[in-house]
């Protein structure tokens, strides 16, 4: 495990992280479809990317996402993002996934705040170079949602696309942080 500092990218400084390969089977193809959207998750339970990671390589479990991350900065790749991860049904083939470890829909915004802001924004980091990596819109789009393509949450897939019935992230999630850190890692620009 080696840290992660990527220096100066095009348009902003990298945050610090730990990146680890896990890459498993537990994956699908993409059949042709194009990736458009980028996708956070929690995880309802006590993990950190480590373990959630381990869990997901088990095929027999039956799902998975691209990357699991946690608040101490570690990031896991679970599934290569040229294919599909086993995280929003019939969503998979032209979504990236990722989850932060640990967490869990109920929380508050505090919560979100203190026990994963680390993760929070390098998740938005990872999502600005799989949109730049892929030609999506790297617009976040959070409740009430819109339809098109950009960077949400499954509850975007439950609610917008009408496809299964999980509501994570949840109602407290800090919307207004994440994006201001994605628009940095996008632009350049510093948010409000």
């Amino acid at each position: 495990m080696v840290p992660c500092v990527i220096g100066d990218y095009a348009e902003g400084m990298a945050p610090e992280y730990t990146e680890i390969d896990r890459m498993g089977n537990s994956r699908s193809s993409r059949y042709g479809s194009p990736v458009t959207n980028w996708l956070i998750h929690t995880q309802e339970g006590n993990g950190t990317a480590e373990s959630l990671a381990a869990y997901l390589n088990n095929s027999a479990n039956g799902v998975s996402y691209h990357y699991t991350i946690d608040n101490s900065v570690t990031v896991v790749d679970v599934v290569d993002t040229d294919y599909a991860s086993w995280s929003v049904l019939s969503a998979n083939s032209f979504t990236i996934n990722a989850c932060f470890a640990g967490s869990r829909a109920s929380w508050s915004r505090k919560q979100w705040l203190d026990l994963m802001g680390n993760g929070i924004e390098v998740a938005a980091y990872l999502a600005v170079q799989d949109a730049r990596k892929y030609g999506f819109s790297t617009a976040v789009n959070p409740p009430p949602y819109w339809r098109g393509p950009g960077i949400s949450d499954h509850n975007y897939v439950t609610r917008e696309l009408g496809i299964g019935d999980h509501t994570d992230v949840g109602p407290n999630f800090p919307w207004d942080v994440f994006t201001d850190h994605v628009n940095r890692y996008a632009t350049g620009e510093e948010g409000d």
